[in-house]
């Protein structure tokens, strides 16, 4: 399903001030979500947030545009004290499993497992808030790659037709595409612009909200993740783009869960034991008859050494003997 072509978009700053574009005077090639503050020279866009809304087709719903560069990685509850569950526990037949040790989640590919979000509502009972979930390298010297979908898996028969910023991407929402709360952002050809799944939360009442998602490429994929570590970073925005938390959890998709889990816990146990000192080891002390615990005994030095060194060849011995034949094999 491909997008409409829309012929006006009205942009909303956090000012609340409205701005008309006539996007016929846009070039094709700008017309992608996050790209058109490259293209138009509005002084009232120029570093703040902003939303986007496509009024060609009378639609009420608009979004945070997509960050561009990589995304900042630090956790960080925030004033609203945001933070992310997953439960497992019930999963049948184990097709995702979250390790706390971790902090990972294993997922088979095009398993849905579904995303609790917190936050406290004090200041939030009336606003519109979103939570966009972004895909990113866990090595920092893979920080400044885009994660991509593999090859195979993006010209399967299931994705023909489909938007390249949806193909692309190694997540995706567990809604039907085309849902109108649910927002697709990135940019296939500009890989500045991360790839994420931007989803429209209903109003915040006393039950916290939840959505599921699913993983549509594997991390032994080669031509994609290409056993890479990944995360996924979930973000709290408000309508104006601002983000309000941020919280991060670690991502294997792969065949085997409870396997791949396993393996992984007890190697980073291996690691943390290598990293601890290990103590030295000292002889328990020994016991008399008595039952009084006393020192091992040492062995004294010779309080009377031989004159002029080690040797005592020049000293006399007495050697007792008990018959008359010894005495005379050792004369001879």
């Amino acid at each position: 399903m491909k997008h409409e072509i829309m012929t006006s978009l009205e942009v909303a700053t956090c000012e609340d001030d409205i701005v008309n574009i006539d996007l016929n005077t846009i070039p094709d090639e700008a017309l992608f979500q996050g790209g058109i503050h490259d293209q138009v020279d509005i002084g009232v866009l120029d570093d703040i947030p902003y939303i986007i809304s496509d009024v060609s087709n009378n639609s009420n719903n608009s979004f945070p545009l997509g960050p561009r560069g990589p995304p900042p990685r630090k956790d960080d509850p925030g004033q609203y004290n945001f933070s992310v569950e997953i439960h497992s526990k019930d999963t049948h037949k184990k097709k995702f499993l979250l390790s706390h040790k971790l902090n990972r989640i294993y997922v088979n590919m095009e398993t849905d497992f579904a995303v609790q979000f917190n936050w406290e509502l004090v200041d939030l009972a009336a606003t519109q808030m979103y939570v966009r979930a972004t895909v990113v390298f866990e090595d920092e010297s893979q920080a400044e790659k885009r994660v991509e979908r593999c090859i195979q898996h993006k010209l399967c028969s299931s994705d023909k037709g489909q938007d390249r910023v949806v193909s692309e991407n190694v997540l995706r929402s567990s809604r039907p595409l085309g849902t109108n709360d649910v927002q697709y952002c990135g940019h296939p050809d500009d890989p500045d612009y991360w790839y994420s799944v931007l989803v429209q939360l209903p109003k915040p009442g006393r039950e916290p909200c939840t959505h599921a998602f699913k993983f549509v490429c594997k991390n032994s994929c080669s031509t994609g993740i290409n056993r890479r570590s990944i995360a996924v970073i979930f973000t709290l925005e408000s309508a104006s783009g601002s983000v309000l938390g941020r919280q991060t959890v670690g991502v294997r998709v792969c065949s085997c869960t409870a396997r791949d889990m396993c393996k992984d816990e007890e190697a980073e146990g291996a690691r943390a034991a290598r990293k601890r000192p290990r103590p030295r080891a000292v002889a328990p002390p020994q016991e008399d008859q008595a039952g009084d615990r006393r020192r091992p005994a040492r062995r004294r030095r010779d309080p009377h050494p031989a004159a002029g060194g080690s040797s005592r060849s020049d000293q006399h011995w007495t050697i007792a003997l008990n018959t008359t034949s010894n005495y005379y094999i050792i004369q001879t």
